[in-house]
């Protein structure tokens, strides 16, 4: 809910949160009360029909019918959405994560190092990016602790000719990486729409506040859309690894589909 703080310091302000995904979008629109975020109202849309197709299937469509489907969605009755403030959900494929290692200098100084060092792990020149970077929390590592969960900045060496141990003066630091033209394009559909962004966030932040508790083990999420599959394996809140496969709920009712004679609505 971090991100949703700037909109609530007040009661009484909503705010709504949209995820445009490959076969459909779908909006809820929360309000502060009693100091929780309580949800107002929600709704889902296939974009299948806005492509001449059936709904739970697969497009690409441009920004201008992705903004038609996200207000046809706000204009139905059932819907009833009120406010204008939104935050917008970004494709896991539209962006780039790394854990890279990095000095344990200053905030300030970080800011000028991370940058640079990003270069090593983005396939294109930085200034075609919007680049955001964390400190990854040091965690104390206790007697009977394993070390497969010690940190980077919690791994020691060992000095060959003393057998003494020093620890090394090193962070880990995460780097999320969007390209400009995807951000451009969210905010046109925003614009088109006539809402208000307040924030982009890639999904897999938002799927992690809201399925994981506080467990310090390695945890995988599989995240299954209709075009693809995402897996995740989260450490400590933080991604250590992912990876997609070109496989997703679409294929499966695609198969129903043809073994069953049945139509892709039905199946």
């Amino acid at each position: 809910m971090a991100f949703f703080s700037k909109f609530f310091n007040q009661d009484d302000v909503s705010a709504l949160g949209i995820d445009i995904g490959s076969s459909a979008i779908k909006i809820v629109q929360l309000k502060k009360k009693n100091g929780q975020a309580v949800l107002e109202t929600y709704g889902e849309l296939a974009l299948g029909p806005y492509a001449g197709l059936g709904v739970g299937q697969a497009v690409v469509l441009a920004s201008d019918k992705l903004a038609q489907a996200l207000t046809d969605l706000m204009k139905e009755k059932e819907v009833n959405i009120t406010t204008k403030k939104c935050g917008i959900s970004i494709p896991f494929a539209s962006s780039l994560m790394s854990v890279i290692e990095m000095p344990d200098v200053s905030a300030k100084q970080l800011a000028v190092m991370v940058p640079l060092e990003a270069r090593k792990y983005i396939p294109v020149p930085v200034s075609e990016v919007m680049l955001d970077w964390s400190v990854i929390p040091k965690s104390e590592i206790r007697e009977g602790d394993s070390s497969e969960y010690a940190t980077t900045a919690e791994r020691v060496a060992t000095d060959q000719g003393t057998g003494t141990q020093t620890t090394l003066p090193k962070v880990d630091v995460l780097i999320v990486a969007i390209h400009n033209e995807t951000v451009v394009r969210y905010q046109d559909i925003v614009a088109r729409s006539a809402l208000e962004a307040g924030f982009f966030e890639i999904e897999i932040f938002s799927t992690m506040r809201a399925v994981l508790d506080e467990t310090l083990r390695p945890v995988m999420i599989m995240d299954m859309g209709a075009a693809s599959t995402k897996l995740y394996v989260i450490e400590r809140g933080v991604i250590r690894s992912s990876h997609t496969i070109n496989r997703g709920s679409q294929d499966i009712t695609l198969t129903i589909s043809k073994s069953l004679g049945l139509s892709m609505e039905r199946a």
